[in-house]
């Protein structure tokens, strides 16, 4: 029989064949001989008497039994992982390594110089932080926690809410004195609006919510991008009006780069949610980590949320 040593070895090999493709790559990643882990599959495969994956000349391909193993060790993986963390948290020294997802703005601009404080105060902890704006399969992408802007419906995560993804207009002192400064929506309407398109598309719509009742306005500009990044640029350009993340403008609108069009008018927005596997809720690591984030965010906006 199997050591059980050796059975938590095989299941991170077998992964890492899933993963990689190849017996030579995951070999590598695993630290032993393409030779080795050829044989170690086939003990495996021996000791459970069903065939894992289809061999070939140019490629492997996973059975269903080899399926039905795959996600029972991703499972058994991942509570061996919070398991070692939170022995390793009894020992006074908070470590492991965290593999984080968050979209791409976001993370640069908020999320960064927090990962910055939180390695500070847990230096043996590693972070692979990957910002991307595609949303992925925690599972599927060994990820430990995606942090989202997101309406909350059906996630097949655990999620806790971090902070309000608050949207604003705004535009540039010097655009506002070419083109006026908007007193109401149809105002709003005749200023040229920098858009975000995915497609040739440069028409946007506003949602605002006024007064309790729920508003709606088309705009559209000569200027259309799928990045903010670049319609914040266009704005601090004097190229126009548009509706950023309040986190991105929020300094330029202190320090008067910038002004907030209408600011009696709320945009409805989404909230940033940071999402978790349901087998990762007992390691420390992961809640430590999330727990910093939303605290520490809510107390640099001096709010309270005990949601």
């Amino acid at each position: 029989m199997v050591a059980q040593t050796d059975k938590i070895f095989l299941m991170q090999l077998f992964v890492q064949i899933v993963h990689l493709g190849t017996f030579s790559a995951a070999a590598q990643k695993m630290g032993v001989t393409p030779s080795k882990a050829s044989k170690d599959i086939q003990q495996l495969e021996k000791t459970l008497g069903s065939v894992l994956l289809n061999r070939s000349t140019r490629s492997i391909g996973i059975t269903s039994a080899g399926e039905l193993y795959y996600d029972t060790a991703i499972e058994v993986l991942a509570s061996y992982d919070g398991l070692i963390d939170n022995l390793n948290y009894i020992k006074n020294r908070l470590t492991g390594e965290l593999r984080i997802t968050a979209p791409e703005l976001w993370g640069n601009i908020v999320l960064s110089p927090l990962i910055f404080e939180f390695k500070k105060k847990y230096p043996d902890v590693a972070i692979r932080a990957n910002y991307s704006n595609e949303v992925i399969d925690l599972f599927r992408e060994n990820t430990h926690i995606a942090f989202r802007s997101t309406s909350l419906n059906n996630e097949p995560y655990l999620s806790k809410r971090i902070c309000r993804d608050d949207t604003v207009l705004c535009a540039s002192p010097e655009y506002l004195q070419r083109a006026g400064i908007p007193k109401n929506l149809d105002e709003l309407n005749k200023l040229d609006f920098i858009t975000f398109s995915h497609t040739v598309n440069t028409y946007n719509t506003l949602e605002f919510t006024i007064k309790g009742v729920e508003q709606r306005i088309s705009v559209s500009g000569s200027l259309s991008f799928n990045s903010k990044k670049s319609i914040y640029d266009a704005v601090l350009n004097h190229l126009g009006i548009a509706s950023l993340p309040s986190y991105l403008v929020k300094q330029d609108i202190t320090e008067g780069r910038l002004i907030q069009v209408l600011p009696e008018l709320h945009i409805q927005s989404l909230d940033f949610y940071a999402f978790y596997m349901q087998r990762k809720k007992e390691s420390i690591l992961i809640t430590t980590f999330v727990d910093f984030i939303q605290e520490t965010i809510q107390k640099s906006e001096g709010i309270s949320d005990a949601l």
